[in-house]
Parts: C-alpha cells; sequence; structure tokens
C-alpha cells in the first residue's frame, strides 16, 4: 500500500463550511475517484491548525505515480479557492502483526 497525504488552507473567500464542500465536490467531480487504476480510497480530514488533508489510498506507488499529472491539474485548477499550492507527503506501509 501507498499513502498521499495532501495538505490544503482554504483561501479566505472560501473558508466556510459551504466553500469547503463545493472544494471537495469540484475536486471528486475533477478526478472520480472510482475512475482512477490503483485508488482504493479517499478522505478530507480536518487539521487542528485550520488546514485540511486529501488522504488517499493507492495499491502501490506505482499507481499514484502514474496519476500524478492528472491529480495535479485538478488541484491547480481549483488552485483560485485555495491559499497557496497544497504540501504532499507520501509514505509506503508495511502491516507486521505478531501473535
Amino acid at each position: 500500500m501507498f499513502v498521499r497525504r495532501t495538505t490544503y488552507k482554504m483561501a479566505p473567500d472560501f473558508d466556510s463550511e459551504e466553500g469547503q464542500r463545493a472544494f471537495e465536490n469540484a475536486l471528486r467531480d475533477a478526478l472520480r475517484p472510482q475512475d482512477i487504476d490503483g485508488l482504493i480510497n479517499t478522505t478530507h480530514v480536518p487539521n487542528n491548525d485550520g488546514t485540511w488533508s486529501v488522504v488517499a489510498i493507492w495499491a502501490d506507488r506505482q499507481f499514484a505515480d502514474t496519476e500524478t499529472l492528472r491529480i495535479r491539474a485538478a488541484w491547480e485548477a481549483l488552485s483560485n479557492m485555495l491559499v497557496g499550492p497544497p504540501r504532499i507527503e507520501v509514505s509506503g506501509i508495511e502491516f507486521n502483526e505478531t501473535w
């Protein structure tokens, strides 16, 4: 599995529940998660500092890397709703269960 966390802050004119909802809907319309190969799940979560994060779980990094340009273009198209460019963190995940 591979996780990409994209953290962003809404611009003052859009920093409301309605603005956040509009942003999420526009991003989902642009990217249609169900149509992206290798994407397992996404969720928008609020952070304590007033920013938001989209946590995307991918089957592996190759799927995420393949979609990078498309995802970047969708974010750039909505940049007027944000204070600045989003911050992206990535991580591979390994699960080791012991009994």
